[in-house]
């Protein structure tokens, strides 16, 4: 497919009757799509085995081809209706897809996530619709340097929504847990970067001139982004919701490095705009590496036990050490342990943050300082939440679910692809770094950083440390559990009980609902059982969204009391509105000007 692409000419026009689709292949187009063509290949390989539950639904598979075409097509597109129209075909494909198990809870969160698509499409609409009223051509090379600051903002709203950007990623954590493996990790590790590079496309091929409201917004709703993502996912109990804000909390990461790029732009600081975007390059293969390949191990451990729940899994790594170990690698990498390539991209976005503290007198470079702050303290949450993670689904005893079988081969094949690769990136990433000049107009200065040497001391310092630290003697002692049997499953930690204290330190970030249940048929102080079940709720969902969404209700019901009264005269006369106001628009804005 690549090498097909690359006989292609830089740009060529596809005829449809009234219409035609132009295509340009450019550097940037073309690392997107390797992206998406690599990811594409191992998650096809996975549902080779993953999708036999869907053989009695032969369209799910035409709905996935689907997808990931209409995604290769978005990105190379070069006009608007080309780009509208492949963009629409994959939010349908990708619904289509969500709601494959058609349970009503999927299909609540399939209708979320179809509104809030196309919410974000018709910010991107108007965006391309005020670039028509100045350039009268639907071309993307008429486009460049002529969007202005209100245009810029439209369509990075609409791609905010895309990407998941808080606050407009209230479909992302429904959307994801109840979306098939292979469907969650082609949007969280594709999807989500088409909508990034449709900001890229805007901010650096489309923008009139670098604008330093929009740099403020990407860093704000970025940081923003990254500090509740990862609060979430530290919180979360589900197996693959956790993964959906840890998406948002990673998209909220690339948003701030493009925010950083774009002031870098502003003031001319090339070297700060190098490393930026180098950064976002480089971010965008890492987290769709890891987060599908972890998607897809999640995928696995939900097919074995029918679970979703951390609390109710445990022991895992006796039934497949195979696939302990992969997701065991994920975790550590996604967690930007080094040498791994996490480590190195969010080392590229320290130093530009580190270098945009010397610049005088701009007052967005200040807010450098909290930001490097949320960073790592970010960092920290999603290190403990994948220890959490580990700890809970793999390690311990069972909490009551069996495995009922154990993983495909070819599904075990298909995680390690991504794994290995990103072994290979963190290990000798120099690869890249002499792809990206090539890819744009890039210059990285050294980085000093050996990741080769620094593996090789981090090993010999682990292997001198354990044979130190063994011991022939060892000495077996009975724990003593609260007056609990060693063998009862309850007596091990929980999500609540891992997350407890940071729970109350962040409680005004989300909401909490608590109930407690007792034996009625027991005296107080001597219950058999107790039952503490807290659910937590998404701050905006349930303060913002909710109430807006029941205005809006109370507002539709109020006015339809007088749009539909049941008279026919007065409908006709809607439908004479209408086309009257059709002519008039073509009139004003499409009619030829002489």
């Amino acid at each position: 497919m690549l090498l097909f692409i690359l006989t292609l000419p830089n740009y060529f026009t596809v005829p449809l009757g009234f219409l035609s689709f132009s295509f340009r292949l450019e550097s940037i187009p073309l690392y997107f799509s390797c992206m998406l063509l690599f990811v594409s290949f191992y998650i096809s390989l996975y549902t080779l085995s993953y999708g036999k539950a869907f053989q009695d639904k032969p369209h799910f598979f035409l709905f996935l081809s689907v997808f990931m075409l209409s995604m290769f097509f978005t990105i190379f597109s070069n006009d608007v209706i080309s780009f509208l129209f492949f963009w629409e075909l994959m939010s349908l494909s990708s619904f289509l897809l969500v709601i494959s198990e058609e349970k009503e809870e999927v299909l609540k969160a399939g209708f979320l996530y179809l509104f809030m698509t196309h919410l974000g499409t018709a910010f991107i609409i108007l965006a391309f619709f005020l670039l028509y009223a100045k350039t009268s051509s639907f071309n993307f090379d008429s486009f460049k340097g002529m969007a202005d600051a209100l245009t810029l903002f439209l369509a990075l709203t609409g791609f905010f929504v895309k990407a998941g950007i808080v606050p407009f990623h209230v479909w992302l954590p429904h959307a994801h847990p109840i979306a098939p493996s292979n469907v969650s990790a082609l949007m969280s590790g594709v999807m989500l970067n088409v909508a990034i590079y449709g900001m890229f496309k805007f901010l650096f091929d489309f923008s009139s001139q670098p604008y330093a409201f929009i740099s403020l917004l990407l860093i704000i709703l970025g940081n923003l982004s990254l500090f509740y993502g990862a609060l979430y996912a530290f919180i979360d109990k589900d197996i693959k919701r956790f993964l959906a804000y840890s998406s948002i909390e990673n998209m909220g990461a690339i948003t701030i490095g493009m925010g950083v790029a774009y002031f870098a732009l502003q003031k001319q600081l090339q070297p700060i705009y190098s490393l930026a975007v180098s950064f976002v390059l480089l971010h965008l293969l890492n987290h769709s590496l890891l987060k599908s390949s972890l998607f897809m191990g999640a995928g696995i451990v939900v097919k074995m036990t029918h679970e979703y729940s951390m609390n109710k899994l445990g022991g895992l790594y006796k039934v497949s050490p195979g696939l302990f170990l992969l997701i065991l690698v994920a975790s550590l990498y996604m967690s930007a342990l080094p040498p791994s390539n996490m480590f190195l991209s969010e080392l590229l976005l320290y130093k530009a943050l580190f270098l945009s503290l010397q610049v005088k007198g701009d007052m967005i470079s200040h807010a450098f300082v909290l930001l490097i702050a949320v960073l790592a303290l970010s960092g920290i949450f999603i290190g403990a939440t994948f220890v959490k993670f580990l700890g809970l689904v793999f390690l311990g005893k069972s909490r009551g679910t069996k495995a009922a079988d154990k993983p495909n081969p070819l599904e075990l094949l298909s995680i390690s692809i991504p794994v290995v690769f990103s072994i290979l990136v963190g290990t000798y990433p120099y690869f890249l770094f002499r792809l990206f000049p090539y890819n744009y107009p890039l210059y990285l200065k050294d980085l000093s950083y050996t990741p080769i040497s620094f593996s090789l001391i981090l090993f010999l310092t682990l292997l001198i440390a354990f044979y130190f630290l063994r011991t022939k003697n060892i000495r077996v002692y009975e724990t003593w559990m609260c007056g609990l049997d060693e063998e009862n499953p309850s007596a091990q930690a929980t999500v609540l009980s891992q997350t407890y204290s940071i729970r109350r330190l962040f409680s005004m970030f989300y909401s909490s609902l608590s109930e407690v249940s007792f034996d009625e048929d027991v005296k107080k102080y001597f219950r058999r059982s107790v039952l503490y079940k807290e659910e937590l709720k998404d701050v905006f969902e349930d303060r913002v969204y909710k109430p807006l969404v029941y205005s809006v209700i109370e507002a539709s019901n109020y006015v339809r009391k007088f749009l539909q009264t049941g008279n026919i005269n007065l409908y006709i006369s809607y439908i004479f509105l209408t086309l009257a106001l059709c002519f008039l628009f073509y009139i004003l804005f499409i009619a030829v000007r002489p």
